[in-house]
């Protein structure tokens, strides 16, 4: 599957899973479009104009919006004990290793996922 196709299928999928991929794909969804992570520059985030280096962690931040997202994924769920298994996992979720593991996840994610010689140095 191209890279295409591979974020279009993570468009169209519905909630993710309850687990650190999950996670990953929640923070890709809610930001992706404004963050990129390329090997030898680190992650870099779009200030409107063009693509900074993540100097200010906005991508640690971004990530904990995410975790804190997912109760709202409990309000649609199904039945009352889905309800009670994502808001468990949205309090696990807000946990440092938690967001250590969707930051490192969320690097590799087609959305995401650059070359450094993408960018020029201007």
């Amino acid at each position: 599957m191209n890279r295409a196709a591979q974020v279009a299928q993570a468009i169209l999928t519905p909630d993710p899973e309850l687990t650190d991929v999950g996670n990953a794909e929640r923070l890709v969804r809610h930001v992706g479009q404004d963050i990129r992570y390329a090997e030898g520059l680190g992650w870099l985030v779009w200030d409107g104009k063009r693509w900074k280096p993540d100097v200010l962690r906005d991508v640690v931040e971004y990530a904990k919006l995410a975790a804190k997202a997912i109760f709202s994924e409990a309000v649609r769920a199904e039945s009352e004990e889905r309800q009670k298994a994502i808001a468990k996992w949205a309090l696990k979720s807000q946990e440092r290793t938690k967001i250590e593991s969707m930051i490192a996840l969320a690097r590799s994610d087609p959305a995401v996922a650059t070359e450094a010689e993408e960018f020029d140095s201007d």
